[in-house]
């Protein structure tokens, strides 16, 4: 069972590191809806490992 939270975790955090690309690359062709998207995803990925964290 922990073995499978720290896959998760790692899961996650993989995932806020593509999201935060995702949003530096969209701050550089200065498009909105991309850079809402890539806010979106940051603050969802983060609130998922802080959620994973917690159990």
């Amino acid at each position: 069972m922990e073995k499978i939270k720290s896959v998760q975790l790692l899961i996650n955090q993989f995932s806020l590191i593509i999201a935060t690309i995702f949003f530096v690359v969209s701050c550089l062709y200065k498009n909105f809806w991309l850079i809402l998207i890539g806010l979106g995803l940051i603050l969802y990925t983060s609130d998922k490992i802080k959620k994973s964290k917690e159990k």
